[in-house]
């Protein structure tokens, strides 16, 4: 919900009429751009504004008050009411700074007015209808019709009443999508005379990149395109440059082109630089790896562990080392000592475990060596009775898996041989 002060302005101070009566006002402040002040240290988000004297009066009153508002806060949203008859007043009002302007009688006594508003003066038009007893008041409350609210409404065109709803976020705004022309044409007038393919090569680069960031934009690729050397008073010179598949890299393009122009024989002074390119299929990217190969993915071991360990910290990186203990899960132990771990002999065991075991189904594996028994681990309370296997999967993956002992259940997969 927003909750939008309001201030009436009667006489250039800030009132609040009883029963709509105007000679019955209680004046709460001779300074209105004081009170607004008030109303933004207090966090108001947008501000109501209403020229009394200019509903009554059918024109602006205190719209020297209005502006001053406007120009001291010129980032809070401010909406006047009051007065408002005639697109100028709406010109002057929105050129002062005003974010919306509200049409209450005017809308009521001259509909059609209403969308030629919107029309001048898109998302600055907002209809404010007052009602007693259900009927439409003007004239600062001064006439009511015969009029009811509802049906005033339905008075409205749809194209206005749509736009309404979309200034009260009632109807979502669409907006025009950009789309891309479907062909490139650029030229770069040269400012003397060349005659010397050196000096074409930088509008030359110049148009490419252009041209590649046209493609880019369109998601798309050139195979064909045209160069023109413009001269004075002679035919252009035409070069046709032509790719075996669609391409949009900026140095490809300008090398190419760069090749077809030397070929060339400037025979006249060039005025003037001009690519066009018609034909623009859509890009298929080459194959490439996910990560290329940069010279810092190179660096010795030994440099890249001092880097990882100045950016992600000491603790971050460490080594592994045996621990003397016959469970898996607990054989492996973390260290700070650069040597590498010795090998384990004839023991078999992997060297990737499992954070948590996983139950592995009957038919997709077969057991390759077992059981070996591992009971261990009543010194610290976590003792196990295990039957481990070396199994192989259908794809010819190694796993070490185990059974607890005395059970019939399905084996555990607990790591994995590299």
């Amino acid at each position: 919900m927003l909750i939008i002060p309001a201030i009436d302005l009667k006489d250039g101070a800030c009132v609040r009429l009883r029963q709509g009566l105007m000679d019955d006002a209680t004046v709460f402040s001779d300074d209105p751009v004081a009170m607004a002040a008030k109303w933004v240290e207090a966090g108001c988000r947008r501000l109501h504004l209403v020229d009394l004297n200019g509903a009554f009066e059918g024109q602006p009153v205190n719209g020297e008050v209005v502006t001053a508002i406007a120009k001291r806060y010129p980032d809070l949203p401010i909406q006047i009411g009051g007065g408002i008859r005639s697109l100028e007043t709406i010109e002057h009002y929105v050129r002062a700074g005003v974010s919306y302007v509200i049409v209450g009688t005017k809308a009521v006594k001259q509909p059609e007015f209403v969308a030629e508003a919107c029309k001048a003066f898109p998302g600055k038009v907002i209809v404010g209808l007052d009602a007693k007893d259900g009927f439409v008041a003007t004239d600062g409350w001064a006439e009511v019709s015969s009029v009811q609210v509802v049906d005033l409404a339905r008075r409205f065109e749809a194209q206005v009443l749509k736009h309404l709803d979309a200034l009260l976020g009632l109807r979502r705004l669409a907006l025009a999508f950009y789309l891309p022309p479907d062909r490139f044409d650029v030229r770069i007038e040269l400012n003397f005379d060349v005659q010397s393919h050196q000096a074409l090569l930088f509008p030359l680069r110049r148009l490419t990149g252009d041209l590649s960031a046209f493609l880019c934009g369109r998601d798309s690729g050139v195979q064909r395109f045209d160069l023109h050397l413009e001269h004075a008073g002679l035919p252009d010179t035409l070069i046709k440059v032509g790719l075996l598949s669609a391409e949009r890299d900026p140095a490809m393009l300008f090398e190419l082109a760069r090749g077809r122009l030397e070929q060339v024989q400037v025979e006249a002074p060039v005025r003037g630089f001009r690519l066009c390119a018609e034909d623009l299929p859509t890009f298929v990217p080459q194959h490439q790896e996910l990560f290329d190969d940069r010279p810092q993915q190179s660096l010795p071991w030994e440099q890249l562990r001092e880097r990882l360990r100045a950016r992600l910290g000491d603790d971050a990186v460490h080594g592994l080392r045996f621990q003397a203990d016959h469970r898996p899960e607990c054989a492996w132990q973390a260290s700070a000592d650069s040597q590498p771990c010795a090998a384990l002999g004839a023991v078999k065991r992997p060297g990737w475990l499992l954070t948590e075991p996983l139950a592995v189904h009957q038919g997709s594996a077969r057991i390759l060596m077992g059981p070996e028994r591992i009971e261990s681990g009543w010194w610290d309370g976590d003792d196990v009775r295990r039957d481990y296997y070396l199994i192989e999967t259908r794809a010819g993956q190694q796993g070490w898996a185990y059974r607890a002992v005395g059970e019939d259940g399905p084996l555990w997969l607990q790591g994995w041989f590299a």
